[in-house]
């Protein structure tokens, strides 16, 4: 690499396309899944106030796998 070229940060959407980030996602919604209702929310809410998102899967979402 030379003096004028830098390395690219990846973005949000690059990082939550890993691998790992996939699987660590699929074993938290497995979890808030076995929770009542009431939790489920508390816990999206949560997850929203301390990273300004994490909202939570859409019903009947199927996400797609990586390992192509």
């Amino acid at each position: 690499m030379n003096g004028n070229e830098r390395e690219s940060t990846p973005t949000e959407a690059d990082v939550a396309a890993s691998e790992d980030a996939q699987a660590g996602r699929a074993m938290v919604e497995a979890r808030v899944s076995r929770c009542n209702p009431e939790d489920q929310a508390a816990f999206w809410d949560a997850v929203g106030r301390c990273f300004g998102g994490g909202k939570p899967p859409n019903e009947g979402e199927v996400r797609a796998s990586s390992t192509a």
